[in-house]
């Protein structure tokens, strides 16, 4: 499974990462990419921070990535212990453990979290949640540089080999998409996308 896990994201990331380059010009010329640049700088300004101060903010946060990625994959969470060193979050049996203990190498969760905020918050406050959404962003980047080591149990459990194929597949996408819904919203994720398939599409049909 873990394999199969990282091939995919290997593929999508073959898919949509010449696509992606494409629309980085479009990204830095939003009006709100200098909001999403500063909250990246502050996030992870005080991950490195927090990681001297207070360590134990790391860990609850890759304890509730495990969490919440299970909750995706439809288990039922259980039960969390989060300290300086070591934490463990515990759920129900089922189906997705391999990305369930891959996730917090990959998945900033609290981007994602914020990202509803910029459907609901009004216009004078859309930089702001812009913002946070890149602090979010920096924090996580941060917080998974500490975390990724070989030494990791997750990691090992998985397999060291296919854990790298899939941190390096699937970090780019799960960091690259809530940014750029931050900052050129839904259309121009569905640009990114379509730019995807139709690079596939002239591939495929030489």
């Amino acid at each position: 499974m873990a394999w199969l896990l990282a091939l995919l994201g290997c593929g999508l990331v073959g898919v949509l990462g010449p696509a992606a380059l494409e629309l980085w010009p479009s990204l830095r010329a939003s009006a709100g990419f200098g909001s999403l640049g500063i909250g990246i700088g502050v996030g992870a300004g005080a991950g490195v921070v927090l990681a001297w101060r207070v360590p134990f903010l790391l860990v609850l946060d890759h304890e509730l990535t495990h969490l919440a990625a299970a909750v995706l994959m439809l288990r039922r969470p259980v039960g969390l212990q989060a300290g300086e060193e070591a934490g463990l979050a515990t759920y129900g049996a089922g189906r997705g453990s391999a990305f369930i203990l891959l996730a917090p190498y990959a998945l900033p969760l609290f981007a994602w979290v914020a990202l509803p905020l910029l459907w609901v918050v009004q216009a004078d406050y859309q930089a702001g949640v812009v913002g946070l959404v890149g602090a979010c962003l920096g924090f996580a980047a941060v917080r998974i540089g500490i975390d990724a080591r070989p030494r990791q149990p997750d990691l090992r459990t998985l397999g060291l080999v296919p854990s790298v194929f899939g941190i390096l597949s699937w970090g780019p996408l799960l960091f690259w998409t809530p940014a750029l819904l931050a900052t050129l919203g839904v259309d121009g994720f569905r640009a990114w996308v379509d730019r995807g398939v139709r690079g596939v599409v002239q591939v495929l049909g030489g």
